[in-house]
């Protein structure tokens, strides 16, 4: 039997707890070689995200104000920021809902 892909929606805020728009949000998989399995998608207007077609799996979720593209794959580029990614797990039997804090990288 196939593994099902699941739905993944939450919302990211900035440092004032306002919802920060038009940003990226990035799934980056306990399996860090497997870069198959990173995804990301942006916020809407309202700074809620919706990521579809997740592999069943352990996560972390991260959202930066400016980063540059891919630099999430970078093991170096991750290392700081570690503590700052919420942890989800994606199973089969849920649709899990996870608020993010945007991280500025100045």
């Amino acid at each position: 039997m196939k593994a099902s892909a699941q739905t993944v929606s939450g919302k990211v805020t900035d440092s004032q707890s306002q919802p920060a728009p038009g940003i990226a949000v990035v799934f980056v998989p306990a399996q860090r070689e497997r870069f198959d399995l990173f995804r990301n998608t942006n916020t809407d207007r309202a700074g809620k995200f919706t990521m579809t077609n997740l592999a069943p799996g352990e996560y972390k979720v991260f959202s930066w104000d400016g980063v540059d593209n891919n630099a999430y794959m970078d093991p170096d580029f991750l290392k700081p920021y570690e503590e700052l990614g919420r942890a989800i797990s994606v199973n089969e039997s849920s649709n899990p809902s996870v608020d993010v804090k945007l991280i500025s990288e100045h």
